[in-house]
């Protein structure tokens, strides 16, 4: 026997160590985790795009829909929620997959004139575990470049001369192939020069020339210009100007009608055959000038011509139905014009006579 004797305890803490050892617990039934044994690894959900795909090519100022699908990998977990951020700038969009399964959204992009743009779209997936994809899908957004439309005044066309409180009809034109497919002009917005504001804007649908009715109070020179407004809101560049001299000792001059055919004022046609009627129209003033046709049977036809200081001919056809008369009728036709000063520049009128007779034939 040892001469040592053991303490009467120490037999009962050894067989303690021993019991904790084998069942892998600690003091207080705390479970000790040896560094052989393996931890569960939380996965986060998987999402992808569905529509558009992974690269879209837009036009500026265009809605385009957003879809999207995620996988869940952890056991009885389910996506909940799609958040979208669009790459431009705009707040993030959280769709509820109890409103969308699919996280529908919808956002426009608004490119830059003249200049490529590109955005990346990403979303992900958040599930009922609150867990959040890692690494959302994305989507590259393309804007291509696109123009603005330039305006072009159209009236008056080199220098105008009015005098002081005397209006004038300016009107403009604009190059539509200059416009993004699917965009359109819609108003144009006039400069007179003379301080008017705001300035004026005339819509494209209620004026496809943007006529416009403007008096200069003072004598003195003014630079006119015209811009043009797209459907997205965007504004092209001014026009050339256009100069406008204003001298109270200045006088309109009337357009002129003159008739070349028919020569004589009446003559004789008949119906389903065509009938020309040719006229010049003058302006000494080199005015637009807006002409007006009634040919006698309901129909008529209006136009405006410009270059009209050295005269500017026009030369029309039309047609007297049968049902015009079923022996013979006339057709009285005025030809009315006008320049762009309103009731200052009505021309003469002028008329013609034609003796329509029912074609047998």
């Amino acid at each position: 026997m040892s001469s040592r004797l053991r303490a009467p305890w120490a037999s009962f803490v050894w067989v303690l160590l021993l019991f904790l050892g084998l069942t892998g617990c600690g003091i207080g039934g705390e479970k000790v985790v040896n560094s052989s044994t393996p931890i569960p690894v939380v996965n986060t959900p998987t999402v992808a795009v569905i529509s558009p795909g992974a690269s879209f090519t837009s036009e500026s100022g265009y809605e385009i829909t957003f879809t999207a699908s995620a996988v869940d990998p952890n056991p009885g977990a389910y996506i909940t929620s799609f958040t979208w951020n669009f790459g431009d700038g705009s707040s993030p969009v959280t769709v509820l997959t109890s409103t969308d399964p699919f996280g529908t959204a919808k956002h426009t992009f608004t490119g830059t004139a003249g200049v490529a743009t590109s955005f990346t779209v990403t979303v992900k997936a958040t599930d009922n575990l609150g867990l959040t994809s890692a690494v959302g899908a994305t989507v590259a957004v393309s804007i291509p470049v696109y123009g603005l439309a330039t305006g072009t005044i159209a009236a008056p066309q080199g220098i105008l001369q009015v005098a002081p409180a005397e209006s004038y009809i300016f009107r403009a034109s604009y190059d539509a192939a200059s416009l993004l497919s699917g965009v359109t002009a819609k108003s144009y917005v006039w400069d007179f020069g003379d301080g008017t504001l705001p300035l004026p804007e005339v819509l494209v649908a209620a004026a496809a020339d943007g006529a416009i009715s403007h008096t200069f109070a003072r004598a003195g020179t003014y630079a006119v210009k015209v811009a043009v407004k797209d459907s997205l809101g965007n504004t092209g560049a001014a026009s050339d100007p256009s100069s406008v001299m204003v001298n109270a000792a200045y006088v309109n001059q009337t357009p002129v009608i003159t008739v070349t055919e028919p020569a004589t004022v009446v003559s004789s046609a008949y119906t389903s055959k065509e009938v020309t009627l040719a006229f010049s129209l003058q302006d000494g003033n080199g005015d637009a000038v807006t002409y007006t046709i009634a040919w006698g049977d309901g129909q008529t036809e209006s136009k405006s011509i410009t270059s009209t200081l050295a005269g500017a001919g026009v030369s029309l056809k039309h047609v007297y139905a049968d049902s015009f008369t079923a022996t013979s009728a006339s057709a009285n036709i005025t030809i009315d014009a006008t320049d762009n000063r309103g009731t200052t520049g009505q021309a003469v009128q002028r008329t013609r006579t034609i003796n329509v007779s029912y074609n047998q034939l």
